[in-house]
């Protein structure tokens, strides 16, 4: 499918996410995949282009609080087909998802709204549905004291958390990571 969808993701243009994601799935091709924020529809496009080369391609389920419809219209860019087979679209507040319903994922990605509240609220939902040796990541995270705070709150085993600055790269304030790598 040729679509332009790069200029509706900013993983690799405003933030410096590109390498960081290759290098860590580099040694294991998730299988499934979670994206709470999807916007556009733009991250299912990410991940199978990333991905393209590794078969068979990860099932992606996407959650966004807005319609990919509202996106388009509230952002002013075309929503992206999301083709069946790529993977799942779901219309929630992830608050709202039955994490029985979910399989465990090999990859987690909070690009949500950004706002620390939500970020440790998606990080103590989620934990338990990462496979072993898989991520989960919080992008965004507007400072280093908002990184703590996400610590600070997890339910879990801290030990398994690394918060990644990257604000040097491109000079960004919110180019911080939280990451829980369930060892």
């Amino acid at each position: 499918m040729d679509i332009n969808w790069k200029q509706h993701c900013d993983k690799f243009t405003d933030h410096s996410y590109l390498s960081l994601y290759k290098f860590f799935i580099k040694d294991k091709t998730p299988r499934n995949i979670l994206e709470i924020g999807v916007r556009l529809g733009a991250p299912f496009y990410y991940w199978r282009d990333i991905i393209i080369n590794n078969y068979p391609l990860p099932n992606i389920i996407g959650i966004d609080n807005r319609t990919l419809e509202q996106a388009s219209k509230e952002d002013g860019l075309p929503a992206l087909p999301v083709p069946k087979d790529w993977g799942t679209f779901i219309h929630a507040d992830f608050r709202n998802i039955d994490n029985d319903a979910l399989p465990d994922f090999d990859l987690i990605i909070d690009d949500g709204r950004h706002w620390v509240e939500d970020q440790t609220d998606s990080l103590n939902k989620f934990y338990t549905k990462v496979s072993k040796d898989g991520l989960m990541i919080i992008e965004d995270v507007k400072s280093l004291e908002n990184a703590n705070k996400i610590v600070n709150s997890f339910e879990g085993d801290k030990d398994k958390l690394m918060i990644i600055d990257r604000r040097f790269i491109l000079d960004r304030s919110d180019d911080i990571l939280v990451l829980f790598y369930n060892i």
